[in-house]
């Protein structure tokens, strides 16, 4: 129970940063960006990755990032983690 509520929580996350502007949590020295979304060591189960076809492949933003200013980001997607596609295989 307490792991589909930790679960829970990381689907919840995403939505939050979207309807706060909070996507972007930094700015790199070489330019990229560093979004406010759960990843690969964030969860057990899954995770969430650019999924655009180039930087150009853009969704738009509900409400306008505060850190950036960005109306638009690039298309995002959950991802199951390899690890935990592994234990369902075995089980």
């Amino acid at each position: 129970m307490i792991s589909i509520i930790i679960y829970l929580r990381y689907l919840i996350k995403p939505q939050k940063a979207l309807l706060n502007g909070e996507v972007i949590d930094n700015i790199d020295e070489l330019g990229y960006y560093q979004y406010n979304f759960p990843k690969l060591k964030d969860n057990s189960v899954s995770h969430i990755r650019p999924h655009g076809q180039n930087r150009n492949d853009v969704d738009v933003l509900p409400v306008r990032d505060r850190h950036t200013k960005l109306e638009s980001i690039v298309k995002m997607c959950f991802w199951l983690n390899s690890k935990y596609i592994s234990e369902v295989i075995k089980i």
